[in-house]
């Protein structure tokens, strides 16, 4: 019964290491591999958005010092990439702990500002540091070896897979954890967690520690992917389509990241997207307005307004009944009605 119910994971993890086989594009390829990197940073902000319920737009700034970790410490030292990962993620948690010490005595919408602040004082010291970082002329990688040889596309593919069922493991085992169980009774009441004795500013740290050690993880792997990387990449932007990768996703949902990871690859490429109806079910219960600042309530109106010629999208959004998707929903649905009437007036 066991196995019956772990099928449908085998056979996607089967799926996905058959890839490169099937797919020769080199283009396919690198898409699917950006998709896998970013699902393995979301995995971590999950722990800090999903778990502890605090809004954190600093991962964007996390992501490129990983990144740069990794770039510097093979440009100036030609480490390999196997020392290159264990020092990103020790290193880019280190500085989510320093992140957290001082953002996590704020909460809500200046919690999310001293996090933005923190990701725009990244990219300013990445470009600042030429004697480091080369500036904004960025710093050029090669594929990393294997046994002496370049990796090819499929294996490099092949890590970044393995890399990111290891993660999904991990983040799976850990929340079910005492100290998993513990993130989940300090987003529900902070309250009664302190009068039980858990140390609600302690767990928080952790949390974001927890999540900064997986963006240097992703940034390590995203470095050695685009086998360049430059400071403009590592903007607020990123920050928001992280950030809004756990809400369309899901929280707690590692399928929902998942599926967000190419959702958002998806926009930020002006592609085809996803079922929009998926979205809007898990839209419903992941956040209300009090809980997103203004800048993502901004963001995923535009983008729902922008749907607005989508028959299926409208009459989803139509059903929600959770700000700040309602008014936008309500737009759409107002414009489609004059629309409507118009194509009516016209055919009479």
């Amino acid at each position: 019964m066991k196995l019956k119910a772990q099928l449908p994971l085998l056979v996607a993890i089967v799926a996905l290491f058959c890839l490169p086989l099937l797919i020769q594009n080199p283009y396919y390829i690198h898409l699917a591999e950006t998709i896998l990197i970013y699902t393995i940073l979301l995995f971590g902000l999950d722990i800090v958005v999903g778990y502890v319920g605090q809004v954190s737009l600093g991962h964007a700034g996390l992501f490129g010092i990983g990144s740069y970790t990794a770039g510097v410490l093979f440009f100036h030292m030609g480490w390999p990439i196997w020392a290159t990962i264990p020092a990103s993620i020790v290193v880019t948690a280190i500085f989510g702990g320093i992140l957290a010490l001082p953002a996590l005595k704020v909460v809500g919408p200046y919690l999310a500002m001293v996090t933005l602040a923190f990701g725009t004082i990244a990219q300013i010291l990445i470009n600042e540091m030429t004697w480091l970082t080369e500036g904004p002329l960025g710093i050029k990688l090669t594929r990393p070896e294997l046994m002496g040889v370049p990796m090819d596309k499929a294996e490099y593919f092949w890590l970044v897979a393995g890399v990111m069922i290891l993660a999904l493991i991990a983040i799976d085992r850990f929340v079910k954890s005492q100290m998993g169980r513990a993130f989940e009774a300090l987003r529900d009441s902070p309250v009664a967690c302190d009068c039980m004795g858990v140390s609600v500013y302690r767990f928080k740290v952790i949390a974001f520690v927890i999540g900064a050690g997986f963006a240097g993880l992703a940034g390590c792997l995203y470095a050695y992917s685009e086998q360049y990387i430059s400071p403009n990449t590592y903007n607020n932007e990123l920050a928001v389509l992280f950030l809004l990768g756990i809400i369309m996703g899901g929280r707690k949902s590692r399928l929902g990241v998942d599926k967000d990871g190419e959702e958002w690859y998806q926009i930020t490429l002006g592609g085809e997207q996803g079922n929009d109806a998926t979205i809007g079910k898990v839209i419903g219960p992941s956040f209300y307005a009090d809980e997103i600042p203004d800048v993502i309530t901004n963001v995923i109106n535009t983008y729902v307004e922008h749907r607005a010629d989508d028959e299926s999208f409208v009459d989803t959004y139509r059903r929600l009944g959770v700000t700040p998707f309602k008014e936008a929903a309500y737009k759409n649905a107002k414009k489609k009605d004059k629309a409507e009437v118009k194509s009516e007036s016209a055919a009479s």
